[in-house]
Order: structure tokens, then C-alpha cells, then sequence
């Protein structure tokens, strides 16, 4: 029997919320509900078993990046967070910030601005230079981590809300194998509808 009883409150708008549904379900925190508003927070509670005023503690967080963290380290082992690999972790916050800076705004704006457009271009070619100049299969280490998770699936969702379907051809490869992981199946949509070696579009489609 465990010590503690953890809670997890968590919300976040859609459809960007997805990503955070993903990790939920990886991780295996199946009493946590994700629920829609109108930005992202969480709050997780301990309560410890073991003391007799029933001690506990809690942390919360109000951005996308807070969010994706308090899921993963509920977990440490998962490796989603890079473990207790500093530099590791560093880069997936990394990420996940450039992404919750570029890719956000366009999933929760109402309107389309065609801005948009370049800026998917450049955080894919961003993106591409990963894979092809550092030969790396995924953001951080040898394995996905919450980066991969979440950025996938935010580029993916960008993407198919601007009608973009030409991303460089090994994010293109990155965003599908990810795509079809046993654990994300159903969570990209329409995804992206075919394979290019050309940057995104940056004009809208006709």
C-alpha cells in the first residue's frame, strides 16, 4: 500500500490540449481528467497517509510547458522529462518553450493570420535540421520524450488547420512514426495528408 494519495487536477483549451491528454495516457494517470478552459494549469496534490493530520503538499503550474512537466515527473521513470539527465531535461524544455511560443498562438487564434504559414515553415525546418544534420531520430536522446509527444502533435494540428500538407521530408517522416506508436493512435486527426521534401507552403491554400 502506498504511502500517499496523489490528485491531479488538470485543464487546457483545445485542440492544443490533445497533447496533454497524449501524455496522460502514456504515463498511465488514469484518475486524472483533463478538462477544457480557457488556458493550461494543473495543480497536483500529496497527501501523506502515514501522518495523522494528514500532512500533504502540492504544486501547480499555469503554462503549457508547467503542465507537460508535473505529468511527466509523476512518472521519473518514463524518461519523458529526461530522467535525472540534466542536460537531457534541459533540451525538452527547450522545445517545448520555441513550440508553446510558435505553434500555440496558431491552434488557439480564431483567426488565421498568414504569418502562420512561415512560421510552421521555419519551426519545421528548424525541425529538419535535427534529423538530417544531426542524424537524430527524435529531439532529445535515443527515445521519445514529452518534446516529441507534444510538438508532433501540435505541428500536426497546425498543419491541418492551415491546410498545409508540404512539410521537409524528415520532420514529415518524424511527425508520422510518431503517428503510428500503439499509444498516440487516434490522437493526430487528419494528420498530414502526403510526404515532401519541400518547406511547409507560407501562402494560403487556394
Amino acid at each position: 500500500m502506498s504511502s500517499s494519495c496523489v490528485s491531479i487536477e488538470c485543464s487546457a483549451p483545445a485542440p492544443a490540449s490533445k497533447a496533454l491528454e497524449a501524455l496522460i495516457k502514456i504515463l498511465g494517470l488514469n484518475d486524472c481528467k483533463l478538462q477544457q478552459a480557457a488556458s493550461p494549469t494543473i495543480k497536483v496534490s500529496t497527501k501523506n497517509l502515514l501522518m495523522i493530520d494528514g500532512g500533504s503538499t502540492s504544486i501547480s503550474a499555469t503554462t503549457w510547458m508547467g503542465c507537460a512537466r508535473a505529468l511527466c515527473k509523476q512518472v521519473p521513470l518514463s524518461g519523458l522529462w529526461g530522467n535525472d539527465n540534466l542536460e537531457e531535461s534541459s533540451l525538452v524544455e527547450a522545445w517545448m518553450e520555441s513550440a508553446t511560443m510558435t505553434l500555440i498562438p496558431i491552434l488557439v487564434c480564431d483567426k488565421t493570420d498568414k504569418i502562420f504559414y512561415q512560421s510552421v515553415a521555419d519551426f519545421a525546418d528548424k525541425l529538419n535540421a535535427v534529423f538530417t544534420e544531426k542524424g537524430q531520430k527524435y529531439l532529445v536522446g535515443d527515445a521519445p520524450t514529452a518534446a516529441d509527444v507534444c510538438i508532433s502533435l501540435w505541428l500536426a494540428q497546425a498543419c491541418d488547420k492551415l491546410s498545409i500538407s508540404d512539410l521537409p521530408k524528415e520532420t514529415d517522416q518524424w511527425v508520422k512514426a510518431l503517428a503510428k506508436l500503439p499509444v498516440l493512435q487516434g490522437f493526430f486527426g487528419a494528420t498530414l495528408k502526403k510526404s515532401a521534401a519541400a518547406p511547409a507552403t507560407t501562402s494560403e491554400s487556394s
